[in-house]
């Protein structure tokens, strides 16, 4: 008796995890070749507890360069520089400032639709994980996807209940001749 239980337990989570996960903030795509200028967004699937998003708040790791977002018809968009402490160089050019918040505003996205908030980057080099909390404001209340594991366990969104955005970045693939 207490074996189908614990079976049925089971399964009931299995047909529920795809829902958890779907309800994060999460990166699309989840990889992306370090070193890259890559084009990512972080999807919103829901608001906060049946409330409209009104704003989404992205901060931007140190190690990312050369933020862009992309225009969203019906929000304003503020890009948050801050200066470097050692200016590095892109294409010729001295970069002494970067981004390291982005801030989607203004607009209104109902609890029964989905988007992007897209945004364009210069990655680095090494291998690994990249995190990017999101906070995620609401006509009442709001979501801060900002839990970052302590290790760098697999499937780690699972744990959490508000794990931020992660990028995995993979080697770079080159070709042989």
């Amino acid at each position: 008796m207490q074996d189908k239980i614990v079976i049925k337990i089971f399964v009931l989570m299995l047909l529920v995890q795809p829902l958890v996960v779907f309800a994060h903030a999460v990166f699309l795509p989840k990889e992306a070749e370090a070193g890259s200028y890559h084009r990512a967004a972080i999807k919103i699937g829901h608001g906060c507890e049946g409330a409209p998003t009104i704003e989404i708040i992205i901060d931007i790791p140190e190690s990312v360069h050369l933020v862009k977002p992309m225009p969203k018809p019906g929000w304003q968009i503020e890009i948050v520089k801050v200066t470097l402490a050692e200016p590095y160089d892109s294409h010729g050019k001295l970069i002494t400032g970067d981004v390291r918040q982005l801030i989607w505003h203004g607009g209104n996205l109902p609890e029964e639709y989905y988007d992007e908030f897209i945004f364009h980057m210069k990655l680095p080099v090494i291998p690994g994980k990249l995190y990017f909390p999101v906070r995620q404001i609401c006509t009442k209340g709001e979501n801060f996807w900002n839990e970052i594991p302590k290790d760098d366990a697999h499937h780690y969104d699972h744990h959490y209940s508000f794990p931020a955005p992660v990028l995995e970045l993979i080697e770079t693939h080159t070709e042989s001749k």
